[in-house]
């Protein structure tokens, strides 16, 4: 993510929370036909924790990565059963506590602010997060 980008998403961590939490999740009625229950998903740019506490909700092991430290600590106040689930990392090289392996890497609007010299380095990444087979 560039510099200009990263310090917008600091500034306005606050209205993004609101914004974000206040939109319904397309996820909803997408991973009850997608996943199976219990399994181990990741929520790369995670934002808000919106879909990583309804994944939670739902009975997946979920987890978040999101690069702005104050979006990321928005969210655990205003969610503490997000403590523990969020942490800080971005693409290309996400957060050592996060090895092992994920049934499902889902990204939202992310994408768009890899570099282009990144995005190889970016999907090997993911893929190596996932789950042989």
């Amino acid at each position: 993510m560039d510099e200009k980008t990263a310090k917008y998403y600091e500034n306005h961590a606050q209205d993004l929370l609101k914004r974000y939490n206040s939109a319904e999740s397309p996820l909803a009625s997408l991973v009850p036909v997608l996943f199976e229950k219990g399994q181990r998903v990741l929520d790369v740019g995670c934002g808000s924790g919106r879909d990583v506490s309804l994944l939670l909700e739902m009975g997946y092991d979920a987890y978040g990565i999101e690069p702005s430290d104050s979006l990321r600590e928005l969210s655990v106040k205003s969610n503490p059963k997000l403590d523990g689930h969020i942490f800080k990392g971005s693409l290309p090289y996400l957060h050592d506590e996060l090895t092992g392996e994920y049934d499902h890497i889902i990204l939202s609007a992310v994408l768009m602010h890899i570099p282009d010299n990144s995005l190889f380095e970016s999907a090997y990444s993911l893929r190596s997060m996932l789950k042989k087979g």
